[in-house]
């Protein structure tokens, strides 16, 4: 395994509230991020998602809470003394449908660094796979539709309960998206914590980020890592939108591409 793509600095502390593990998280853009104590052991992960499927108990306690209060288990640890080939960890990020792996030391408690989803598939696509061009079996097609004046926790709940990767909103001719629940929480909490449920999705929404049916998975992981987003929209020579593509589906298609190929 590659120790260079271990990110060692993304963490929180037990000690800080949800508000301030939120922000950390969008600054580092994960959809988790790990809690850890003074002396550096995993104490549990905050997942934004299960953060957002329970946003409404939360509104007006993002402040007050700790946020190893509202933690939960990490899905994936990888011991960093077992050095596994990185399609083994890409195997096992797809099959725990994580975007997240942590890094801990032999005894599996000392947190060492995590390892994401994008940044692992930038170096497999790269060495491999980098001109294979995108195909239509990439893509999610389903997605929630959300009008810009919609309330940002509804909108967000609705999200988490479907489960979508995102939400589209049409302002005009532009289109804008959610690029995931957990940074639609963390924009929305930026903007004033005590008032939250009383902004739209266009005032925590972000400029999208588009690839062209047609790009390569090369130039996917590369937009995927230059913009730091788990979701990319997809759209046709005519600038139609056909669809979304997450790192998830990317992973998970780019895995079966390797094993046809008798390298899993």
């Amino acid at each position: 395994m590659r120790h260079s793509i271990i990110r060692k600095d993304v963490k929180c502390n037990v000690k800080d509230t949800l508000s301030q593990c939120l922000r950390k998280a969008v600054t580092f853009s994960v959809l988790e991020i790990p809690i850890v104590d003074d002396n550096n052991v995993l104490r549990g992960v905050l997942d934004l998602s299960r953060i957002a499927y329970h946003v409404g108990e939360l509104i007006g306690k993002f402040d007050k809470i700790k946020c190893a209060d509202v933690s939960s288990s990490p899905k994936l640890t990888i011991a960093v003394e077992e050095d596994p080939p990185l399609l083994n960890v890409l195997k096992k990020m797809v099959e725990n449908n994580t975007t997240v792996a942590y890094v801990v030391n032999k005894q599996g408690n000392k947190y060492e660094g995590l390892i994401l989803l994008r940044d692992l598939l930038k170096v497999i696509v790269n060495n491999e796979l980098g001109s294979l061009k995108m195909s239509s079996d990439f893509i999610v097609k389903r997605a929630a539709l959300l009008g810009d004046d919609e309330n940002l926790i509804q909108a967000i709940e609705i999200l988490a309960h479907r489960n979508e990767p995102c939400g589209i909103v049409y302002n005009g001719y532009e289109v804008s998206s959610i690029m995931c629940l957990g940074e639609a929480l963390s924009v929305s909490t930026s903007i004033n914590v005590d008032n939250v449920e009383y902004y739209v999705v266009d005032q925590a929404s972000r400029k999208p980020v588009f690839i062209d049916i047609n790009d390569t998975l090369g130039k996917v992981v590369e937009m995927l890592n230059e913009h730091q987003v788990d979701m990319l929209i997809v759209d046709d020579e005519y600038k139609n939108i056909v669809g979304v593509l997450t790192v998830n589906k990317l992973a998970s298609k780019i895995l079966e591409i390797l094993e046809a190929k008798g390298e899993g």
